[in-house]
């Protein structure tokens, strides 16, 4: 994530395994669609900005507080608590 240039870069891709509750980082996307840059909107930078403070210097940008990776669960809880605002 670069909020200086309003840029977020995708280049990895995160998979829960079946087996256990977490998520595992895997370097690379399924597809080379999975590889892009996309424009930060004026909105989300704002709330970004205000992310990044608070994100224990981590490269990614959906981590616990610990700087962890979300089990499964915590993110869908995640997803689900910020799609019914």
């Amino acid at each position: 994530m670069d909020l200086s240039r309003k840029l977020l870069e995708v280049n990895k891709d995160i998979e829960f395994s079946p087996v256990q509750n977490k998520g595992v980082l895997k370097y690379m996307p399924k597809t080379d669609a999975g590889f892009r840059v996309s424009p930060i909107i004026v909105p989300l930078h704002s709330a970004l900005k205000e992310c990044a403070e608070f994100e224990n210097n981590s490269e990614f940008l959906l981590v616990n507080r610990l700087g962890e990776f979300h089990s499964r669960t915590s993110y869908r809880r995640l997803w689900e608590k910020s799609s019914a605002k």
